[in-house]
């Protein structure tokens, strides 16, 4: 997998994705983010990076004395996990390798057919965090 950083004097801070290619809509929100004064590392994009609502799902940044929603994100359960193995590429046979994605698609559940609705627990938690930042968060500074 490419790794490709887009720097530019137009960004405060560095885009680094693991996407090779990045769609446009996805790009722009990333710039925007790069851009942004809290942001205090480089925006990262994941390889299953797309255009989301302000924020690309599959974005990850960092910021310092904020909070930014939609960076905290509208999918409850979405992420990208990357578990290191004794499995070597190089010794797995096409068909095993086939096997194995198809046991991980079993066991993972993705998709808006997984994840129409958000669950209960994800409403509460997202009143929380508004009423949280209501009483706790001066948004004029």
């Amino acid at each position: 997998m490419e790794f490709v950083i887009e720097e530019s004097e137009e960004n405060r801070r560095p885009i680094f994705s693991w996407c090779k290619d990045v769609e446009d809509g996805a790009l722009d929100q990333a710039k925007n983010l790069a851009n942004h004064p809290k942001i205090h590392t480089p925006v990262c994009l994941m390889p299953d990076v797309h255009q989301g609502y302000g924020m690309p799902i599959g974005g990850v940044i960092a910021v310092r004395n904020a909070v930014i929603p939609y960076a905290v994100g509208s999918d409850c359960g979405c992420g990208v996990l990357a578990a290191r193995t004794e499995l070597q590429s190089d010794k797995i046979r096409e068909n095993e390798l086939k096997d194995i994605l198809d046991l991980m698609k079993q066991g993972v559940p993705v998709g808006f057919s997984y994840h129409s609705n958000d669950s209960k627990e994800c409403r509460e938690n997202r009143v929380w965090i508004e009423e949280w930042l209501e009483k706790n968060v001066d948004f004029e500074k």
